[in-house]
């Protein structure tokens, strides 16, 4: 690997950083908010990172002398190690801190468009250095694995530049799906579409299910292909899952068997381990809603509960009466949650001498398929359990109102 490439690596990360904090001082002057200050701040605290790597390369290239006759080449491993502590030590320590003190210190929101523009701005310069950055890897890596070349790189520049951007834009994915759920849930005082949208966790537990089965499936698809580690331990975890929940009657088998014409087709495996990723991922966001359902004393727990802004689609002055209906609804939403998963194999197989399933060959549209089979049912049975909760709600209300008052005087 040429210095030459590593450096050119580590300018476009400090570009990237200086940008990004830029962008990030610009919205705190915008908003004043201290949040944004402090993330600037760490910004350029980053961009501190790619000038200590820029120094020690060009130390490194001093020409030997008597005090080192073999030349000052590791000065720059010593940099590279400066770097990542603070890459994984104060950089890990301050997010620890940063996640806590919001945790514990929630502030109201406001300018979250302000802070999907950073996000997508940081996307965005954070995607040009790691460009830059695998541009240059692979001039080097000849047919070595990212993780092979990273592993085994003489010279440290690369390497610290791929890992420092590929958790970056990871964690700014994340930070954007984040973002972008708490606008569409909370963008609008008003009631719209979306349910319980003052009410967290529901929607963001069900969204980030959808959103890693789709993420999850992406990745078991992209083994057929080859991949590095973590590809292929998807792949392994879902054979393995896939084998376990493979039993007479169950949905992962039904499903397999409709997809693959009766387990007759070559990608036999794969959809089985997707359709067992898929019903593992929506299974455990159940029960991490019922958990916190009861740690959070949900919907109360979060303040006052308002029907008309988290059921829109309920009316409380129709029909008979609310607490009843409510049952009724959460029972049907529970029930459907659980056949779904056998109905929808068996309605399509029915339905099969009139719709040719080999529409449903590509793999972008079984992801979405089989994501769409594990979510939905999961997704009514964690409303069932809701409108249950809810139901409850309004009793435990009517109890303390129709409760017998005490009196403190004696009768004369």
């Amino acid at each position: 690997m040429s210095t030459e490439g590593g450096a050119k690596a580590v300018l476009a990360a400090l570009i990237a950083n200086l940008g990004i904090a830029v962008s990030k001082f610009v919205a705190f002057a915008l908003t004043g908010s201290s949040s944004m200050l402090s993330e600037a701040i760490h910004s350029v605290a980053d961009s501190g990172n790619q000038v200590l790597l820029l120094v020690g390369g060009k130390r490194a290239r001093r020409t030997a002398d008597v005090t080192h006759q073999f030349g000052y080449s590791r000065v720059r491993y010593v940099y590279a190690f400066v770097v990542a502590i603070i890459l994984f030590l104060v950089g890990g320590l301050f997010s620890l801190y940063e996640g806590f003190h919001k945790f514990t210190h929630p502030e109201e929101l406001r300018d979250v468009q302000i802070a999907v523009a950073v996000l997508l701005i940081a996307i965005g310069l954070e995607g040009f250095s790691f460009r830059t950055a695998m541009r240059e890897a692979n001039k080097s890596r000849g047919g070595r694995s990212l993780l092979r070349f990273v592993r085994d790189a003489r010279q440290p520049e690369l390497p610290v530049v791929l890992l420092e951007d590929t958790g970056a834009l990871i964690g700014l994915v994340f930070a954007l799906v984040g973002a972008a759920l708490t606008l569409f849930e909370y963008g609008s005082s008003h009631p719209g579409l979306v349910e319980f949208r003052f009410a967290p966790p529901f929607n963001r537990i069900r969204f980030i299910s959808l959103f890693l089965t789709v993420l999850l499936l992406a990745i078991l698809f992209r083994s057929e292909i080859g991949g590095g580690t973590v590809t292929m331990a998807v792949r392994e975890a879902g054979e393995v899952i896939g084998t376990a929940m493979d039993f007479p009657f169950s949905p992962v088998r039904i499903l397999t068997a409709l997809l693959t014409n009766d387990g007759a087709s070559p990608d036999t495996d794969v959809i089985r381990s997707a359709a067992a990723i898929s019903y593992t991922v929506s299974l455990v966001s159940l029960a991490v809603f019922a958990i916190l359902v009861r740690v959070l004393s949900w919907p109360l727990g979060n303040g006052s509960f308002n029907v008309w802004v988290n059921l829109p689609t309920f009316d409380p002055a129709a029909g008979f009466d609310v607490e009843e209906r409510l049952i009724r609804d959460a029972r049907v939403n529970i029930i459907f949650g659980f056949t779904l998963p056998f109905l929808v194999p068996l309605v399509a197989q029915l339905s099969s001498a009139y719709y040719e399933f080999t529409a449903l060959s590509g793999n972008q549209t079984l992801i979405w398929m089989v994501a769409a089979w594990a979510f939905l049912p999961a997704s009514l049975f964690m409303r069932g359990i809701a409108m249950g909760r809810i139901a409850r709600l309004v009793r435990r209300k009517r109890d303390r109102l129709h409760a017998p008052v005490t009196s403190d005087f004696a009768p004369v």
